[in-house]
């Protein structure tokens, strides 16, 4: 009987030894993914921050663009009057001219008609 039971407990012994052991090997196995898991969650969270801080400076430079854009317009604008004007000023000018010269053509008009009235008598 003794040698039973001591047989019994002999397996029993490698029974809990076996058990241990594979409990170790699950446990390890678990921290070991666990240990991935953080190091993918690491690297997600770097990729994010890169990708939030590329978009920050994307939008960043959307901006700059719009107000080089909107700076452009003004510019355009302001050139675009000012040929206007130049136009407007080059027109009056070129009136004010015609204008002399139609009244320096009509005074010697009239000069002339005047001489030939006191020529004819």
């Amino acid at each position: 009987e003794r040698a039973r039971l001591n047989d019994e407990v002999g397996h029993l012994k490698a029974s809990a030894a076996a058990a241990e052991r594979q409990s170790r090997a699950s446990l390890a196995e678990s921290g070991a993914q666990l240990e991935r898991a953080n190091a993918e969650v690491a690297g997600l969270r770097t990729a994010l921050y890169k990708a939030e801080a590329a978009q920050a400076q994307l939008s960043e430079r959307a901006v700059q663009h719009q107000e080089e854009a909107a700076k452009r317009t003004r510019e355009v604008a302001a050139v675009r009057e000012a040929a206007r004007a130049a136009a407007s000023a080059l027109t009056a000018a070129d009136a004010r001219r015609a204008a002399e010269a139609a009244e320096v053509a009509a005074t010697r008009e009239g000069e002339a008609l005047a001489m030939l009235r006191e020529a004819l008598g």
